[in-house]
């Protein structure tokens, strides 16, 4: 895979879910990344250019807003590219996040589960399944 021109926004309050990610998108050449541990930080970094962010991959629980919170609050910001999900989660939790970001305009969410793989978020910026 070569470099990947995608300006990629990760948010996640663990230090070490987000060292693991910066890792990876080093390791995948993604062009552009942006790490926060603050999502409150991370919506105004997004509010200032919606369109420009291609893809936000957030942990489902945040200290400031859990994920049904977030999708709310992108939704805010007119952000309504991809939306990734990163959780250890159980299914419910997955699915009603799912469907309130349908509910909010937004396309498929994309799911990432804890602990998550280098071929996965591959697999995800490409644009493929996971």
């Amino acid at each position: 895979m070569g470099q990947i021109d995608k300006r990629v926004v990760w948010i996640d309050d663990d230090e070490i879910s987000l060292a693991l990610a910066r890792r990876n998108l080093e390791d995948l050449q993604v062009m552009e990344f942006h790490l926060f541990d603050n999502v409150l930080e991370a919506l105004a970094y997004i509010q200032n250019d919606p369109q420009g962010v291609a893809v936000v991959f957030s942990d489902i629980h945040m200290p400031e807003m859990d994920a049904i919170e977030l999708i709310r609050a992108l939704s805010k910001t007119g952000f309504k590219q991809q939306l990734v999900l990163v959780s250890g989660a159980n299914e419910e939790m997955k699915g009603i996040a799912q469907s309130t970001a349908q509910a909010f305009g937004f396309g498929p969410v994309k799911m990432l589960g804890k602990p998550f793989q280098y071929e996965q978020i591959g697999a995800l910026l490409a644009g493929d399944s996971a």
